[in-house]
This record gives C-alpha cells, sequence and structure tokens, in this order.
C-alpha cells in the first residue's frame, strides 16, 4: 500500500466507509538495548466520512481487492445496465 492507495477497513465497522491513504509513518521503537529495536508503519487515511485516522497495514484493505467491494460494484453495474 502507497500513498494515494484507496482503502476499506479490514475489521468490523458499521459501514463500508471508502478512504484514501494520504501519509505513511515510521515509528522507530527502542528499548534501553539498542539490539531490541523494530519499526512499526502506519497508513494515515483520510476516510469520505470526513475523518482521519492512523490505521496499520493489518487495519486496512485495498479497495478493489475486497471481494464484498467487488460484489457490490458488479451489483449495482448489473441493476444499472452498465456491463
Amino acid at each position: 500500500m502507497n500513498v494515494g492507495t484507496m482503502v476499506i477497513r479490514a475489521y468490523a465497522w458499521h459501514a463500508i466507509v471508502p478512504g484514501i491513504i494520504v501519509e505513511e509513518e515510521i515509528d522507530i521503537h527502542t528499548t534501553n538495548d539498542e539490539r531490541e529495536s523494530f519499526e512499526m508503519c502506519h497508513f494515515v487515511v483520510q476516510w469520505s466520512d470526513g475523518t482521519q485516522t492512523r490505521e496499520m497495514y493489518e487495519e486496512l484493505d485495498t479497495f478493489l481487492d475486497n471481494p464484498h467491494i467487488e460484489n457490490m460494484i458488479n451489483k449495482k453495474e448489473v441493476e444499472s445496465g452498465h456491463r
């Protein structure tokens, strides 16, 4: 996933709200022993409902790779006669 990728939440939410990744943030976490440091990647997502959140990779699905979205798009195309 990159800045500009259209996404939805991969976890249960009250609605399917599309969003777009607007920023990628890398946080470096260290302990007292530098050998135990690690990086964590977060994405800042601007949602179509006007909210903005910070999500991990695992919390997001790309918009068109989600079978539920694909089924909804196909259903709408069939209903409108655009296929």
